[in-house]
């Protein structure tokens, strides 16, 4: 850390602040090329390296630039000349993050999906791990993530392309029913190896799990793959091509965003209510006359303003 010494004393008289910790490891590369601490930095010359901290969420932005003012107050109170427009405050965009990290459309998804896993046609294991990305795009919350591994084969209606999780039913997008198609009937997975001649066929987990995976290689004796195996298993195909970062709570506010956008040209108003609910367990309706607030529901209402930004972001990042 450049200036380690004084960073350091920053960070114990103001108490532990990940934010900050992360954020001196994020430019102090441009600090020590520059030779100059981060308070006395040009905003050209960090605006990168904090749009790629912040990600692409607003509240991020938030509380990088209150820990900025607060880190440049601090050196101006012991006599170190700062640049006051870090004080000021500056614009953070979330465009580039937004597009690597977000998607525009289930189009865009299942192309990107299709650059770093086998085709649903090719009939592979691979189905397993597009479809639980699916799932977060039709709005299944991160929250039920173990309960979509559990959901057994009954519960996707491959007629009306809806899986059903805790009695509640969700839509999938067309483009995700292939990969559903097989997870739910195949009994074997395709095994492709460069080099190997022929394709052999891997037999699956016999058990009425949606999520069933290969036998004697599934380690949940109940026969469905665990999401430590969903996700190391993402993270590996994700190396063949970086272009684009597949995580289950961006895509779900991919999918999220879409629908609003969706509603809102049909003259609609986009409504992120139950993701509110979902987050915070806190509804977000309208105060009935002589009904209080409480802090649960201030923080419910930030979430809402936090989720809209998000989404204003969203559009802008993909131009809609």
């Amino acid at each position: 850390m450049y200036n380690e010494e004084f960073k350091n004393k920053f960070l114990k008289e103001r108490g532990p602040n990940g934010t900050m910790s992360a954020l001196f490891k994020s430019v102090e590369e441009i600090e020590v090329q520059k030779n100059v601490d981060l308070c006395q930095m040009d905003i050209s010359d960090i605006i990168k390296p904090i749009e790629r901290y912040c990600g692409v969420r607003s509240v991020n932005i938030d509380n990088v630039l209150s820990g900025i003012k607060n880190y440049c107050l601090y050196c101006k109170s012991v006599g170190m000349t700062v640049n006051e427009d870090l004080i000021a405050g500056f614009e953070v965009d979330l465009s580039e993050s937004m597009r690597r990290f977000m998607f525009q459309s289930p189009n865009e998804l299942y192309t990107s999906m299709n650059s770093v896993f086998f085709l649903p046609e090719e009939e592979t294991a691979d189905s397993l791990y597009r479809a639980f990305l699916w799932c977060a795009y039709a709005g299944i919350p991160y929250s039920k993530r173990d309960a979509i591994l559990r959901s057994r084969v009954e519960n996707y209606d491959k007629n009306n392309n809806l899986l059903t999780i805790n009695h509640q039913s969700y839509k999938l997008e067309e483009e995700a029913r292939k990969d559903f198609l097989n997870i739910q009937s195949l009994s074997a997975f395709k095994y492709i190896h460069p080099l190997y001649t022929h394709t052999p066929y891997k037999q699956r987990f016999l058990s009425q799990y949606l999520f069933r995976g290969i036998e004697n290689a599934t380690k949940n004796n109940e026969g469905h793959i665990t999401f430590n195996t969903v996700s190391a298993s993402i993270t590996k195909k994700m190396k063949k091509d970086e272009s684009k970062v597949f995580r289950y709570k961006n895509i779900y506010m991919s999918g999220m965003f879409y629908r609003a956008y969706i509603a809102e040209k049909k003259g609609l108003k986009p409504d992120f209510t139950r993701y509110v609910l979902n987050e915070t367990g806190v509804s977000v309706h309208p105060l009935k006359p002589g009904e209080g607030t409480s802090k649960k529901r201030e923080e419910a209402q930030r979430y809402l303003r936090l989720a809209i930004r998000d989404y204003e972001s969203w559009k802008k990042a993909f131009e809609l």
